[in-house]
C-alpha cells in the first residue's frame, strides 16, 4: 500500500488526490510555488558541492544508470521550506519538474529522486510508481539512515555518495519482492 507524502495515511496509486489531506499534484504545487528548473542528473543550485565533488557524484549516477538502464537517477542539493516535510516536496518535484523521460510514466516509471536539504540537514528519497509497490518503506529509512552520521556531519558528498552506492542493493531488495509479489 502507497502512502500519502504529505499525511503518511494510506493511499490507492489510482487516488487523484489523498482522502485523508486531499493533497494531489495541483494542491502540493499551490503550497510550495513554482516548480524550479532541475538538471537531469544534479542540482546544484547553491553550489554547496564542489566542482570535483559533482563530477565525483555525475560518474556514480553513470554508474548507476549503467546497471539500471530502466531507471533514471536525480539528485537535488538545495535548501527546501522546512514547513513541509521532504516527502512532499519530492512528490511535487518528482511530478511536476520533468526530469522523468515520457516513456517513464505511471507504472512504467522506475526512476528515483534523491533530495538533500541543506538548510535542515534531510535527506529524501522518491521511487517512481513503477517501483513504489516493491519497495519497504523500512528499506529506504534503512538507505538513508546509512548517511545520517556523514550528514550530521555535513559530509554532504559523502553522505549523498554513500546512498548512490547502496542503492544497486536497494533495487535488488526491490527486484526480489516483485517477485514474490508476482510468484515468480
Amino acid at each position: 500500500m502507497l502512502s500519502c507524502p504529505y499525511c503518511q495515511k494510506p493511499v490507492r496509486e489510482d487516488d487523484p488526490a489523498c482522502p485523508s489531506c486531499s493533497l494531489s499534484v495541483e494542491g502540493a504545487s499551490a503550497l510550495l510555488g513554482p516548480v524550479p528548473l532541475l538538471n537531469r542528473g544534479l542540482t546544484n543550485p547553491n553550489e554547496t558541492l564542489s566542482p570535483k565533488e559533482v563530477s565525483n557524484l555525475k560518474r556514480a549516477i553513470t554508474s548507476f544508470e549503467s546497471q539500471f538502464p530502466h531507471s533514471q537517477l536525480n539528485i537535488v542539493v538545495q535548501n527546501f521550506d522546512s514547513k513541509f516535510n521532504l516527502s512532499t516536496h519530492l512528490f511535487w518535484l518528482f511530478n511536476t519538474a520533468g526530469l522523468s523521460s515520457q516513456q517513464s510514466k505511471n507504472e512504467d516509471n522506475q526512476d528515483l529522486l534523491l533530495a538533500l536539504d541543506t538548510h535542515n540537514d534531510r535527506l529524501g528519497l522518491m521511487v517512481g510508481y513503477g517501483l513504489e509497490p516493491f519497495v519497504q518503506r523500512v528499506d529506504i529509512v534503512a538507505l538513508l539512515e546509512a548517511a545520517q552520521t556523514d550528514l550530521e556531519q555535513k559530509k554532504y558528498h559523502t553522505a549523498i555518495l554513500t546512498i548512490v552506492t547502496k542503492l544497486p542493493e536497494f533495487l535488488r531488495t526491490a527486484c526480489e519482492n516483485a517477485h514474490q509479489a508476482l510468484g515468480l
